[in-house]
């Protein structure tokens, strides 16, 4: 497969999962892509050392390495932070729906 469409499909996954989690919408969608991007991240990080240490070429184990090292220190961070504000959206609605009972 080709370098541009992995980068494609997975820049805009990552775009998509913003967008969505910006609205609040698709919650259950949201997280588990991310999570699963947390894991092939993983993945990446792991063939890549065992590339490094195989001694391949620069150009082999480098990308594995530098996505599986970023998705590994960012992404967490993120779910985190979608995880979180999911949450305070949904006690919002719980808010606005014991104000309107009331």
């Amino acid at each position: 497969m080709d370098r541009r469409l992995i980068g494609l499909v997975f820049g805009g996954t990552g775009a998509l999962l913003g967008w969505l989690s910006g609205r609040g919408l698709a919650r259950a969608f949201v997280t588990v892509a991310m999570r699963v991007l947390i894991g092939i991240g993983a993945a990446d990080l792991i063939i890549g050392g065992l590339a490094f240490f195989q001694d391949q070429p620069y150009a082999v184990w480098y990308p594995l390495a530098l996505t599986g090292v970023i998705s590994q220190a960012v992404l967490p961070v993120v779910l985190r932070q979608v995880t979180r504000q999911y949450a305070n959206r949904e006690l919002q609605r719980i808010k606005a729906a014991d104000t309107l009972r009331s």
